[in-house]
This record gives structure tokens, C-alpha cells and sequence, in this order.
């Protein structure tokens, strides 16, 4: 991960605890098929998750990171904090 920018770091969520509550709303959620993806959005949730930068097509869950605000929004940890 040399030479990225911060901000782009900043997209992998690296605190569990978001990942798997986000899972577990999935999990719960009409949309999600049988192999793990949305038919709202075509996503592979399971990997989608772990993106600080997107949220739930349907709003049962927010981004943890503004890209272009360059912060972090929901007290997540992201890869820059990790340093």
C-alpha cells in the first residue's frame, strides 16, 4: 500500500465489529440471494462490507468514510488510523 494516498487507504474498513454488524443486516435483509448477492445493487455483499466508501442501496446501513470530505464519519478504524 505504499505510495497511495491516505483518502484511497481509507476505503478498507479494518474494525470487525462494522463488518460484521453490516453482515448481520444483510444477512436479515429480502434482497440478499442465495449466493450472497443484492438484488438491489448486483453486489457480492460479502465483499462490499468491507468497503468504508458505499452503503446499503436501501439504507439499512451508512458509509463509514467520506472520500471526498477525506474523514472518517461513524468511528470505524480504516487503514490510515491503523499506522
Amino acid at each position: 500500500m505504499r505510495g497511495m494516498s491516505d483518502r484511497l487507504k481509507n476505503i478498507i474498513i479494518h474494525d470487525q465489529d462494522v463488518i460484521d454488524k453490516r453482515w448481520a443486516i444483510c444477512q436479515e435483509c429480502e434482497f440478499l440471494t442465495e449466493k450472497n448477492r443484492c438484488r438491489k445493487c448486483g453486489c457480492f455483499m460479502k465483499k462490499k462490507i468491507t468497503f468504508a466508501v458505499v452503503d446499503c442501496p436501501i439504507g439499512k446501513w451508512g458509509k463509514e468514510y467520506d472520500f471526498m470530505k477525506g474523514r472518517t464519519l461513524n468511528g470505524s478504524t480504516t487503514t490510515t488510523e491503523l499506522q
